[in-house]
C-alpha cells in the first residue's frame, strides 16, 4: 500500500529502514555527525557490492574510496588507535578534534557524491 501510493521501491524502503535501525544503534557509541558518517558509509558499500557483479561500478568504487579513507578509517583513529601507546609509535595522533574533521569532512564527501552523480 505505500509503496504503491509514495511510488517508492522495495529497495529504497529497506535501505531507510536498515539505516534507521543501524543509526539508532551506533549513536549510543558516537557522535551525531560520527553516527551520520557511519550509516552513510554502511549505504555506500551495500550499493558498490549490491551492483559489483552486474553493472561496470566504477563510480561506486570511487565512492567506496573516498568513504574509506575520508570517513571510516578517521572513526577507526579518533577512537581505537588513539588509546593504544603501542599504536602510536607507528602512527601520528589525529592533531584535529574529532568534531571539527567530521563538520567539514562530511559534508563534502555528501557534495561530491552529489556533484558526482548528476
Amino acid at each position: 500500500m505505500i509503496i504503491d501510493l509514495f511510488n517508492v521501491s522495495k529497495y529504497t524502503i529497506k535501505i531507510v529502514l536498515i539505516s534507521i535501525l543501524f543509526f539508532i544503534v551506533v549513536i549510543n557509541y558516537f557522535s551525531l555527525i560520527e553516527a551520520l558518517s557511519i550509516v552513510f558509509s554502511g549505504i555506500v558499500i551495500y550499493n558498490f557490492f549490491r551492483k559489483f557483479g552486474s553493472t561496470l561500478c566504477f563510480l561506486e568504487l570511487i565512492e567506496l574510496m573516498a568513504v574509506l579513507t575520508c570517513l571510516v578509517a578517521p572513526i577507526l583513529f579518533y577512537h581505537y588507535f588513539n588509546q593504544f601507546d603501542e599504536l602510536l609509535k607507528y602512527f601520528n595522533q589525529m592533531e584535529v578534534p574529532a568534531q571539527k574533521y567530521f563538520n567539514f569532512t562530511f559534508p563534502a564527501i555528501l557534495f561530491f557524491f552529489t556533484w558526482a552523480e548528476t
